[in-house]
C-alpha cells in the first residue's frame, strides 16, 4: 500500500468465491503494531486495531483461510479504507 493508513481505518480482504474463510486469525506482523484483530463476514476479512501505519513494505499472516479443491489460486483484493469505509489504496494479489 501506498499511503498512510489511520488507526481508525482499516485493512479488508475479499477472498474469492469458493474459499473457506474461518475464524481467521492474524499474527507475525512486520511494520505493523497495535492489538490487531480479524473479523470476518462471508469472503471479506477485515484487520482494525492497529496503531497508524506509516507508508512501506508490510506483512502479516492470516490463519484458517483455505482454497477449494478446486480453486488453487485465484485472484483476491486488498484495500486501505478510512473509519467511514472509503477506499484509499487498492491492490489485486494472486493467493
Amino acid at each position: 500500500m501506498a499511503g498512510q493508513v489511520l488507526s481508525v481505518g482499516s485493512i479488508r480482504l475479499r477472498y474469492p468465491e469458493g474459499f473457506i474463510v474461518g475464524n481467521v486469525s492474524v499474527s507475525k506482523l512486520v511494520g505493523i503494531s497495535g492489538a490487531v484483530r480479524a473479523n470476518v463476514s462471508g469472503q471479506w476479512v477485515s484487520l482494525t486495531g492497529f496503531n497508524t501505519i506509516e507508508p512501506g513494505v508490510k506483512s502479516f499472516t492470516l490463519s484458517n483461510v483455505r482454497s477449494h479443491a478446486s480453486k488453487l489460486s485465484k485472484t483476491f483484493m486488498i484495500y486501505t479504507t478510512d473509519d467511514l469505509g472509503n477506499v484509499f489504496d487498492e491492490a489485486t494479489r494472486m493467493v
